[in-house]
């Protein structure tokens, strides 16, 4: 039974991460928190209802399952919170607090499996366990998971993958029995679907229960079956089978998915061996934290062209190769090296390698780096048992080494309490990158509006310097044009010379996203004055339609969204023209049909509002609750 002493830690633990990330509560919303959360209105509930939590989990479109339960947690910090991002961040420093728990939990029961083998006492077990949990709750690397709002997705879905490896370790050191194996198997499934419809990083649970029965069976007894040496192969081969069937189903079922490379500035060979040399910078992140490394923006990596350019990429595959080997070989001596090893590389089989993601994110570390970090904890006690007071050698070296990378953390975090200074330490670690001068430019483009002369010339100068060096790195970035658009509204500016570059931009670039978020918050720039006339905010959504890439419901999108702007413009006749076109455009998306109907009965167009209706009322039984709700209110709205 556990005491004060063994609670202790961990409180301890708890303490000093909540210290360490605290300063970083008090900052903003960044970058993909706003078209996920800020800017999205099915988050925002007037009432918690059934409803209102249907249209959340149904209408989320992040990755193929949607991740309805991470949607689901921001709406209700939206409805019981006050908005501000402090609430968010201050759940996800919670969720982040629960996972360094069960980081610790899972540690021991992995430990207790490798104690035999590596003859490692309990007493020095439990202090590496410790320094391993420390090292992970106040790592710098997993600062972007906390204090980035929209990564909850993958602290969530990980606190999920953490307590389902829990409860099948735990089914695993119990006799065999028919009820406690049905049981404790359900749970575990039950939190590994949980998992995948937080982030679907949670699909990789089987290949590491796999790695955990392949080099560290439990040999304390229990259910012994996989245990036996003649199951290694078969295991083996289930692991590579899942990773095979899982690649391959999601190339057969979801195609188009891959057709994201389309929008990309890369081929899918480019990416995977520019992952080679991401995997080793994600490894000198954890090993050796220096502070200019970190960043919310990496799109500043270059693409790896083919294997020798540029040459760190072959040095790179073939350093990933000899990690593959060296786990393999010290596999049967050293089962927990090669453990660590291949758990890393297994956690970025989804995120680092043939899907068309963006190439780099610290958060992709957040599951991942538990296992350099473990291995590191172990090499540290090895090293400390040769001494002659180990028992006091040991706690002095893991409150230096906890203190230097909590203090590093500590530091990032103060940074992100302030957008500025975010900005510009972002701006200065990573210069050649063109959302980090997007960013810098918003955030001194914010403060043009609320200082006086003279300091509003400068700091517009400063953004307008951000804005347009992001457009020098890339000539079609849409964010930076939009920037310079608001500065226009701002100084009362008139069709802006550099308009054609934009309309130019929005017709060839290949972020689609950008474009879509663009369309979002136009229509009501241009009715506040965004120093654009009429015909020239309907040239730039001409040219974003125009953009070949731009299909589907994103395209659907941007229709809707010309239809308001015309709509707030008081242009009745456009408006319902668009709102039309994008219904037909993506006919399948009830989505679009109630807008059209909104827009029709705002108009007194009721009888033509229940037409368009019409497809949702009879295909009432196979679609979402809040649907057919909207779809009741619309009708009576209408007065048919």
């Amino acid at each position: 039974m556990w005491t004060f002493r063994d609670y202790a830690p961990l409180l301890a633990i708890a303490a000093l991460t909540a210290a360490v990330y605290w300063p970083g509560l008090a900052g903003p919303f960044v970058f993909d928190d706003f078209p996920n959360i800020v800017n999205n209105p099915t988050l925002h509930w007037d009432a918690a209802s059934w409803e209102a939590a249907s249209a959340t989990a149904e209408f989320s479109r992040s990755g193929p399952l949607g991740r309805p339960i991470s949607y689901l947690s921001f709406a209700l910090n939206y409805y019981f919170g006050s908005r501000a991002p402090f609430e968010f961040k201050l759940t996800n420093l919670a969720i982040h607090l629960t996972n360094a728990t069960l980081v610790f939990l899972l540690l021991a029961k992995l430990m207790e499996r490798a104690q035999h083998s590596h003859r490692i006492s309990a007493e020095s077990s439990r202090r590496i366990c410790m320094l391993a949990a420390a090292l992970w709750a106040v790592h710098p690397i997993n600062l972007t998971s906390v204090l980035y709002v929209v990564q909850r997705m993958m602290s969530l879905s990980t606190l999920f993958v953490l307590l389902a490896l829990l409860t099948y370790l735990h089914w695993r050191s119990l006799p065999r029995s028919t009820a406690s194996t049905v049981g404790r198997l359900t749970l575990t499934a039950i939190f590994w679907a949980m998992g995948l419809l937080s982030k679907e990083t949670a699909v990789l649970l089987p290949a590491y229960i796999v790695l955990i029965e392949l080099l560290l069976p439990d040999e304390r007894g229990g259910s012994r079956r996989l245990q036996h040496p003649g199951m290694r192969r078969p295991l083996l081969l289930i692991g590579i089978t899942l990773i095979i069937a899982s690649t391959a189903a999601s190339v057969v079922l979801a195609p188009e998915y891959f057709t994201a490379y389309q929008r990309r500035a890369f081929s899918m060979t480019e990416r995977v061996i520019t992952e080679s040399r991401i995997v080793w910078m994600y490894i000198q992140m954890i090993i050796f934290p220096q502070p200019d490394i970190f960043g919310l923006f990496h799109d500043d990596i270059s693409v790896s062209q083919n294997l020798f350019t540029p040459l760190t990429t072959v040095t790179a595959v073939g350093g990933i190769i000899a990690l593959l080997g060296g786990s393999l070989y010290l596999a049967k001596q050293w089962p927990l090296f090669a453990f660590c090893i291949l758990m890393f590389l297994g956690a970025h089989l989804l995120e680092s390698t043939i899907y068309p993601l963006e190439l780099a994110h610290e958060h992709r570390n957040y599951f991942a780096a538990i296992w350099p970090l473990l291995l590191i904890t172990l090499l540290i006690e090895r090293a400390i048992a040769r001494s002659s007071r180990p028992e006091r050698m040991f706690p002095l070296f893991a409150l230096l080494v906890v203190g230097t990378v909590g203090f590093s953390a500590s530091s990032r975090a103060f940074v992100w309490s302030d957008p500025l200074r975010l900005a510009v330490i972002e701006t200065r670690n990573h210069s050649t990158s063109e959302r980090a001068h997007v960013f810098a430019g918003g955030q001194y483009a914010a403060l043009v509006s609320q200082v006086g002369a003279p300091d509003s010339m400068i700091l517009d100068l400063q953004a307008r310097q951000h804005y347009l060096q992001a457009i020098t790195l890339n000539p079609n970035s849409i964010s930076a044009y939009f920037g310079l658009l608001r500065l226009e509204a701002i100084s009362n500016g008139r069709d802006p010379q550099w308009l054609n570059d934009f309309l130019d931009a929005a017709r060839e670039t290949r972020s689609v996203d950008d474009l879509v978020n663009f369309g979002q918050t136009l229509p009501e720039c241009a009715i506040r004055n965004c120093g654009l006339s009429a015909s020239k905010v309907e040239a730039l959504f001409a040219a974003a339609l125009g953009n070949r890439l731009l299909k589907g419901v994103r395209r659907s999108d941007v229709m809707i969204n010309l239809a308001r702007f015309h709509s707030l413009a008081g242009n009745s006749t456009a408006s319902i023209s668009w709102a039309y076109r994008a219904v037909e455009n993506a006919p399948s998306e009830p989505l679009y049909r109630l807008h059209l109907a909104t827009i029709l009965n705002h108009y007194g167009q009721g009888q033509a509002a229940a037409s368009a209706l019409e497809p949702l009322l009879n295909n009432s039984k196979d679609q979402p609750l809040w649907v057919n709700k909207r779809v009741e209110r619309l009708i009576q709205g209408s007065g048919v």
